[in-house]
């Protein structure tokens, strides 16, 4: 059963907010990587509890024991960020399980 959330989880001061924090845990050496298949896109899947914790962060649709050092690191740098508002519906804070995209700029880290 699928429920739309009135109030969408959200991190704390914005999108902005959310890549320079990223940007600021993220470590990753892209020279040490083959240029060949050098990833810059991480699909994770994460929840928002109603205390606005961060849990259960993964890569979307992928098993743990095949993550790439890159995708490591982005859940490491995903997990340390804590500053989010929780969801809301029907008046009362609830859990709510987001996926999102992040594009890194390997030029700009």
């Amino acid at each position: 059963m699928y429920v739309f959330v009135e109030k969408m989880p959200c991190y704390k001061d914005g999108d902005m907010a959310f890549m320079t924090d990223f940007s600021k845990y993220f470590q990753y050496d892209f020279s040490l990587h083959s240029e060949d298949n050098t990833q810059t896109k991480l699909q994770i899947q994460f929840a928002i509890d109603d205390r606005g914790n961060l849990i259960g962060a993964r890569i979307y649709n992928k098993a743990t024991d095949k993550l790439t050092d890159f995708e490591k690191a982005g859940l490491k740098a995903l997990n340390l960020m804590q500053n989010w508002q929780a969801g809301v519906h029907e008046g009362k804070v609830v859990n709510v399980i987001l996926t999102k995209t992040i594009h890194i700029d390997k030029n700009n880290l």
